[in-house]
């Protein structure tokens, strides 16, 4: 596989992509939907695209069908998945209005995504090595969650909920949360004694096209508090500073959890 086929895979692994992400800088002068990092032209992405339908390791499926999936698993994605011919691609990447499909017109509804298929996760897997007991998301409560995941909050409080392979790690992560906030934020966010209600999913689905025999799914909520002064530089705080350190490496290591084929070497 090379990097560019790579590229396209790895940007999808967590979420059926826009077509709207993956239009070059050149085509439109909009400096934030540079997202593509390679100098290639609307045509030589077509091609890319079009052979990775052809080999099967994508498929397509307008927004509309993808909003009407009440769990969008792979399983039921390749209800509504096809295979787009090259003119649809390239009319798809040339459209040059409504980029960010915020418009919930007809034509909106129509816009295309694409995702992994079984086979592009697979591929991408024997590539990207991945420690899935390493992975997991955070995010807030949803309204498929049972309701008693849900706990009364205010101005101060936020329900958060986390996805986890492995409970230690997601366990570490909730009690180590407050010191990964940036130095130059103005609040802290701490959990709350015992609001963490965990329970076993069997089984596991960490994204869309990859299912787990388990994993854990904890929702808590977060007290937020403001900042006083700089702990950075205070000489009071050298053990929150250090404690900040420590969470950070840890951070930093865990969400490491498989191999960029597109990272190594030349792309850094």
């Amino acid at each position: 596989m090379n990097k560019v086929d790579y590229w396209f895979l790895d940007t999808a692994i967590g979420i059926p992509i826009s077509f709207d992400w993956i239009i070059p800088y050149e085509e439109y002068e909009i400096y934030d939907l540079a997202r593509t990092p390679f100098d290639l032209t609307t045509k030589q992405i077509v091609e890319v695209m079009d052979r990775l339908f052809q080999d099967e390791l994508i498929l397509a499926i307008t927004h509309q069908d993808l909003h009407s999936l009440n769990i969008p698993l792979i399983e039921n994605l390749l209800t509504k998945g096809f295979r787009p011919s090259f003119v649809e691609i390239e009319a798809e990447l040339e459209r040059k209005e409504n980029l960010f499909g915020f418009d919930l017109s007809p034509k909106i509804e129509q816009d295309l995504y694409y995702f992994l298929t079984p086979k592009g996760g697979e591929l991408w897997e024997s590539v990207s090595h991945p420690k899935w007991e390493q992975y997991f998301h955070r995010g807030h409560p949803i309204e498929s969650l049972p309701k008693h995941y849900f706990r009364e909050s205010n101005d101060n409080t936020t329900n958060c909920v986390l996805w986890c392979t492995n409970r230690e790690i997601g366990t570490k992560f909730v009690e180590i949360e407050e010191f990964l906030e940036a130095p130059a934020s103005e609040y802290n966010f701490s959990c709350i004694n015992n609001s963490q209600i965990w329970e076993k999913i069997t089984p596991w689905h960490p994204t869309y096209w990859k299912t787990l025999s388990s994993g854990y799914v904890v929702t808590y909520q977060v007290q937020r508090t403001k900042i006083e002064g700089n702990i950075e530089s205070s000489q009071e705080n050298k053990e929150l500073v250090e404690k900040r350190e420590q969470a950070k490496l840890w951070y930093r290591t865990i969400t490491k959890w498989y191999t960029s084929y597109y990272q190594r070497n030349e792309y850094l």
